[in-house]
């Protein structure tokens, strides 16, 4: 499959268009994917935008590495140490 034909004149495509044509995801599921850093393909900021470039899809679904690995979406710092449901206590506090 070729995404030049699925998207004919196109240089990008937004991760929400990428995810639908390839994987069969909506919009939502692709904005939590990236936003979660579990989005699998190459996504790229262009004009303030995020995109993908129809070269990185042709070459990650060749098997070889898209051009520029380091652009991909990074994952959400997660949080250490999560706090409990209800008051802090006294000895939870430290005090």
């Amino acid at each position: 499959m070729s995404f030049y034909s699925v998207f004919p004149g196109r240089v990008a495509v937004s991760p929400a268009e990428a995810g639908k044509a390839v994987f069969g995801w909506s919009a939502k599921t692709t904005a939590n994917r990236i936003l979660a850093g579990t989005f699998p393909l190459p996504v790229v900021e262009l004009g303030g935008k995020r995109v993908c470039r129809l070269v990185d899809l042709e070459l990650v679904f060749s098997g070889s590495a898209p051009s520029n690995p380091s652009n991909a979406a990074s994952p959400v710092e997660q949080q250490v140490e999560k706090r409990g449901r209800g008051r802090p206590r006294k000895i939870a506090a430290g005090g």
